[in-house]
């Protein structure tokens, strides 16, 4: 997981230098500037999760910050600092949205302190809205059973429990992929953090695509309130994307961004945000055999300009999410940089429980 990041603003050099050295020394990526129009062109690159801002400032003061950053409809925390402090100051800076009103000289330690705080209410905020945007599933033990076969899963899950790269689990309708999601989520270490459940299948691309980045208010017909996407909702948490095989050719690309870049755009947007996540991935589709029908060509196939025609053309069928980063199209580094491990669960054999009957489960680990 990524550290917090801290914009601060002041223009005195000497605050500057022993706040952010501070900070740093307590785990945090400080980003310094002095003034606001220095403060919005770093809102632009990066989106911070604490901004710790100066009252005032040679080009304006923190009310204005305060109001631009809520236009943003941005989950960052501000923290204002002033030499000027009265009560009336601290009520506006209040009611525009800031956590805390601290009067200088402030103690560095009581400062971190109240960074803490935020981080952790902007955690807990994060937990309660996907409670609310996800129905809970996966609550169940997925290695309850006695068989050589799950205890064999147990292993290899166990082996990739603490990466932070993005997983794919494969296997049938009815194997349990969900329940070893969620059981990778609590025993991993974002499991203080959302796990946010997304169903690609039966998703209409524009419907997939408005559930993930989310949008603007006017950003389309009925659009009349912003919306958070999901992938925002799952930040520094893990977004589980069930049914991976049927995402719509045209979303991936866009997904592929924030595997890429933890970066990506709502609908309506023009402001790139930053989401910090570990990708699951599940799928009930073989895609490295989707992969070869259709990028390998039969001897049957002919190809535009061999022979001076097409009668021998083949049409291959689509495939879904074919070259991703979770693909098992080749033993290549994935195109994102982040490489892929994978668990493979064949057969009717449910991770929740033993059938008598069932097919050999074949449990894979393994990496692209």
């Amino acid at each position: 997981m990524n550290r917090a990041k801290i914009l601060f603003i002041d223009d005195d050099p000497a605050i500057q230098a022993a706040v952010a050295e501070y900070l740093q020394i307590q785990g945090y990526v400080v980003q310094q500037v002095t003034a606001l129009k220095a403060a919005y062109e770093a809102l632009e690159k990066d989106t911070p999760d604490i901004v710790i801002i100066d009252y005032q400032l040679p080009d304006g003061d923190a009310i204005e910050f305060l109001r631009a950053i809520r236009s943003m409809n941005a989950p960052t925390k501000c923290i204002v600092l002033t030499g000027y402090g009265t009560i009336d100051l601290a009520v506006r800076a209040t009611k525009e949205g800031a956590e805390q009103f601290v009067t200088k000289p402030v103690q560095l330690s009581v400062l971190a302190s109240y960074v803490k705080s935020c981080l952790e209410k902007q955690q807990q905020q994060r937990k309660q809205l996907a409670k609310k945007l996800i129905r809970p599933r996966y609550e169940k033990n997925p290695f309850s059973g006695t068989s050589t076969l799950i205890q064999r899963l147990a292993e290899e899950a166990n082996k990739i429990v603490q990466t932070e790269r993005p997983i794919l689990i494969q296997g049938e309708t009815g194997t349990g992929k969900g329940v070893l999601a969620a059981w990778i989520h609590r025993a991993g270490p974002r499991a203080e953090e959302a796990l946010v459940d997304v169903n690609c299948a039966g998703l209409s691309k524009e419907l997939l695509e408005s559930e993930l980045f989310g949008y603007e208010k006017g950003a389309f017909t009925g659009a009349a309130n912003s919306k958070p996407g999901l992938v925002e909702v799952a930040h520094r948490g893990i977004l589980f994307l069930d049914e991976l095989g049927e995402m719509d050719l045209l979303v991936q690309p866009k997904f592929l961004k924030v595997l890429e870049d933890n970066r990506f755009r709502r609908l309506g947007d023009v402001r790139e945000r930053v989401a910090d996540i570990q990708l699951i991935a599940a799928t009930n589709r073989n895609l490295l055999h989707s992969v070869t029908e259709m990028y390998l060509p039969t001897a049957n196939t002919a190809t535009p300009g061999e022979g001076g025609g097409h009668s021998g053309d083949r049409q291959h069928p689509p495939v879904k999410f074919g070259q991703g980063p979770c693909s098992r199209a080749t033993a290549a580094q994935p195109r994102c940089g982040k490489r892929t491990q994978g668990l493979r669960l064949a057969g009717k054999h449910s991770g929740i429980e033993e059938r008598s009957g069932a097919r050999r489960a074949d449990v894979r680990f393994g990496r692209d």
